[in-house]
């Protein structure tokens, strides 16, 4: 939601998620050292890599999901600072970053400022389940993959408190675009 409003506000957003969906396509090289790693029972019909039948694996398994991450975090980072470059080359004055794993990545030395979402476990849990389609245990398993929402947001220059109305969280984003503008 908060990166919607974002981009509703001509600002971009490169989003991680989107970028680890790009990377485990076939053809990449993270998609065949993922099926070295986690064998061909991972794959859909249609050959691609089913993210849940991989989520399955790795979310159950903190090694497997440490194999994981060696293979595809290069990968990201890379294909992440490609794209910043793009954005720099374009005169992009301003860029907002979506991810998830920021701090357990280490990435938040090098990104100013942070702001970080959060909301009640509840309601992140099913927002989980209700957009991924995850079960109430397969949404468990990703979030608790997580730091704590607590440590994330006492570790970030801005909070946005997504829990809610639309308007609401609208009003903080805007608070915040606010704020870095003046910047």
């Amino acid at each position: 939601m908060v990166s919607r409003i974002i981009r509703e506000r001509g600002f971009p957003v490169i989003d991680l998620d989107e970028l680890a969906h790009e990377i485990i396509e076939p053809g990449r090289t993270a998609y065949d050292k993922i099926i070295s790693r986690f064998g061909k029972d991972i794959l859909d019909p249609d050959r691609r890599i089913g993210r849940r039948r991989l989520g399955a694996v790795v979310f159950g398994d903190a090694g497997a999901r440490k194999d994981l991450e060696a293979i595809t975090h290069p990968e990201i980072s890379r294909l992440l600072l490609e794209k910043i470059e793009g954005y720099r080359s374009a005169g992009t004055e301003m860029l907002f970053l979506e991810i998830p794993l920021l701090f357990e990545t280490g990435m938040d030395s090098w990104i100013h400022p942070v702001i970080t979402v959060k909301c009640p476990q509840g309601v992140c849990l099913r927002r989980l389940s209700e957009r991924d389609g995850f079960s109430a245990s397969e949404s468990q398993a990703r979030m608790q993959a997580q730091m704590d929402p607590e440590e994330k947001a006492r570790r970030a220059e801005f909070v946005i408190d997504n829990s809610g109305s639309l308007d609401e969280t609208r009003a903080q984003v805007e608070k915040v675009i606010s704020a870095l503008m003046k910047e």
